[in-house]
This record gives structure tokens, C-alpha cells and sequence, in this order.
């Protein structure tokens, strides 16, 4: 609470007057930063089913690109990736229903790529025999696979690391 008061410049009654207890802060920041961080597809626009796969990717990596930013804006130290997996970790321990919401987050997601595949394949943007929910997985998982790589090597994931690996994915299912 010391160091909230220091970086805030806010008494510890003015943060209390608007959080119950510390859980609660934790919870407000998993909610602002950790779970957006997460989503790979956070474009709410329907048309987003309605355009080429490429396309979807290009938008669902400005989106993560954006996001990476801002966090680290927000972090004064160079901290890598470990930390945000390790914040995850921990939510999952003392944040009551994160799990939920994380796997609610992966069920949208998994069922907007698979409109975004199933309209690729319609336009015969990508092969027909693929298995539409192991891809529309693959989209998913590469983020949170590279991610947690570059944390085990003390680095950090980088936008064109990321984008460099969807573009191969994207090559191996394209026409």
C-alpha cells in the first residue's frame, strides 16, 4: 500500500474511499490490464467476419500492438515478460472467478476467428481441408506460446516477433 501511495501521491483513506482492500485493486488492474492483454481477437466490429483473414490478423496485431504499449507506458521499469505471466499466475490464485473469465475470453475468441476462417474459406482465401477449430486455436495459443518463451528468456515479446510468426501460420493455411 506504501508504494501505491508513493506512485499515486494519494492518502491510503483516498484509495480506500474508493477500493475496499487491496484484493479489490487487484482486481480492478487484472481487469483493466491483464485480461485485454490476453484476448488476441478484441475487435468488436461485426464486419470483421466479413473480411480476408489477413486482414483480421493485420487488425487483431494493431490492437495487441496498441495494448503492448500502453503497458509499457504504464511501467516505469524494464520489466520483461516474465512479470505479466507471473501476474496471471497469481490472479488465478486470489482473483475469485478469473479462471472463468479467462476461459469465457477463450470461447469468444475461439468462435470469432472461426467466423473470420470460415469466411476465408468461403472466399477461398485459405485451404478447405484445414480443421477450422484447430486453426482458429493455433490463432490463439501463438501469442501466449511466444509470450511465454521470450519470459522464460528473460526478454520481451515484440510485435514483429509476433507478427512474423502469424504470417508463417497464415502461409501454411493461405491457397
Amino acid at each position: 500500500m506504501t508504494d501505491l501511495q508513493k506512485h499515486t501521491k494519494l492518502s491510503r483513506g483516498a484509495i480506500y474511499h474508493h477500493f475496499k482492500s487491496k484484493e479489490e485493486i487487484q482486481c480492478k488492474v487484472i481487469d483493466l490490464y491483464l485480461l485485454p492483454a490476453l484476448k488476441t481477437m478484441n475487435i468488436p466490429n461485426i464486419n470483421t467476419f466479413k473480411q480476408p483473414l489477413k486482414e483480421s490478423i493485420k487488425l487483431s496485431l494493431e490492437k495487441r500492438a496498441s495494448f503492448i504499449l500502453k503497458l509499457q507506458k504504464i511501467n516505469n521499469e524494464n520489466l520483461n515478460d516474465f512479470y505479466f505471466y507471473k501476474l496471471a499466475f497469481q490472479a488465478d490464485e486470489f482473483y475469485p472467478g478469473f479462471r472463468e473469465k479467462i476461459q469465457e475470453l477463450k470461447q469468444v475468441e475461439e468462435k470469432t476467428w472461426i467466423k473470420v476462417l470460415n469466411f476465408a474459406i468461403q472466399k477461398k482465401e485459405i485451404k478447405q481441408d484445414i480443421n477450422i477449430e484447430d486453426a482458429a486455436k493455433m490463432l490463439i495459443i501463438i501469442p501466449q506460446g511466444l509470450g511465454i518463451d521470450t519470459s522464460i528468456d528473460a526478454s520481451s515479446l515484440t510485435f514483429d516477433a509476433l507478427k512474423r510468426i502469424y504470417m508463417l501460420f497464415y502461409d501454411l493455411i493461405k491457397i
